[in-house]
C-alpha cells in the first residue's frame, strides 16, 4: 500500500490529489468533446498539476511546498472556472476552501480564503442578483468558519494523539516507538550528510531490589526523578527515551 508508514500530511496530499484527478479528468474530457477549449485547458492543466504533485510527494515525501502548491492551485482553478463558465461553477469553491485549512497553517489558510472570497464575489458581481450575492457570501463565510474550526480541532486532536503515542506516561521521556523513529531519522541523516550521532544506554542498578523492598510506587517515583535528572543534564538537542523498565537511552 502506498500509504504505509507515511505521515498524516503525506496521506492527505496523496489522497486528495487522487480524488481530484479522478473527479476532474472526466470533466476535462467532456469539455474537450464539447469543444469548450478554455475549460478543457484549465481542467487538463489542473489534472496535470495534481498528477505531478502526487508523484512528487510519493517519491520525495516533501509536504510543505506541495501543500502550498495544491492549495493555491485548487482555489485558483475554482475561481478560473467561475471566470470561464460563470456562476454555475461556484460549487467548486466549497471543497477548495475546505481543503486549504487542512493543507496550510491557519494564518495562511485564512489569507488565501479571504483572497479567494473577494475574487469570487468580484467575478459574480453583476451575474447574480443582490439576494444571490448575499446568499453566496453567507454560505461561503459559513463554509470557511466551519472548515477553520474543524481543521483546528482535528489538528489539536492529532497532536495530542501523537504526543500520547510517543511519550512514556510515567517519566515523560520518549517511548520506544519514538526512539525507533529518532534512530531512523539520525541514520538517514548520517547516510545523507555524514553527520554522526551517539547513543548512550543507561540502566538503574539493582532496581528490582528497590521495588521488592520499598514497593512499586517508590520505584516509579525514582524512575521519574532519574528521568528529570538526566533531562536537566543533557542539551536540548539530545533526546531521552525510556527503553525498558529501568533502562533509558539518550540519542546525542
Amino acid at each position: 500500500m502506498f500509504m504505509a508508514g507515511r505521515s498524516f500530511k503525506e496521506m492527505l496530499l496523496l489522497s486528495l490529489s487522487c480524488v481530484l484527478i479522478v473527479a476532474v479528468t472526466p470533466l476535462a474530457i467532456l469539455s474537450m468533446v464539447n469543444k469548450d477549449w478554455s475549460a478543457s485547458a484549465l481542467e487538463g492543466s489542473f489534472v496535470a498539476v495534481m498528477l505531478g504533485l502526487f508523484l512528487y510527494v510519493y517519491f520525495t515525501r516533501e509536504t510543505h511546498r506541495s501543500s502550498t502548491i495544491m492549495a493555491v492551485t485548487f482555489v485558483s482553478a475554482s475561481v478560473g472556472l467561475i471566470r470561464i463558465m460563470g456562476p454555475g461553477e461556484i460549487h467548486w469553491l466549497y471543497p477548495a476552501l475546505t481543503a486549504i485549512f487542512f493543507l496550510l497553517d491557519a494564518r495562511h489558510a485564512i489569507m488565501l480564503a479571504a483572497g479567494t472570497f473577494g475574487a469570487s464575489l468580484a467575478l459574480l458581481w453583476g451575474s447574480l442578483s443582490a439576494v444571490g450575492l448575499i446568499s453566496v457570501s453567507l454560505t461561503l463565510t459559513v463554509n470557511i468558519l466551519f472548515a477553520y474550526l474543524f481543521a483546528l480541532n482535528a489538528t489539536r486532536q492529532r497532536e495530542r494523539l501523537e504526543h500520547l503515542a510517543n511519550v512514556d506516561p510515567l517519566t515523560g521521556a520518549g517511548n520506544r516507538r519514538a526512539q525507533d523513529r529518532k534512530l531512523d531519522a539520525v541514520s538517514a541523516l548520517f547516510h545523507r550528510a555524514n553527520i554522526p550521532c551517539s547513543i548512550l544506554i543507561l540502566d538503574v542498578d539493582h532496581f528490582k531490589k528497590i521495588n521488592d523492598s520499598h514497593g512499586h510506587t517508590i520505584g516509579d517515583n525514582i524512575l521519574v526523578e532519574v528521568a528529570e535528572l538526566i533531562s536537566t543534564n543533557t542539551r536540548p538537542s539530545e533526546n531521552l527515551y525510556r527503553y525498558g523498565g529501568e533502562e533509558f537511552t539518550i540519542v546525542a
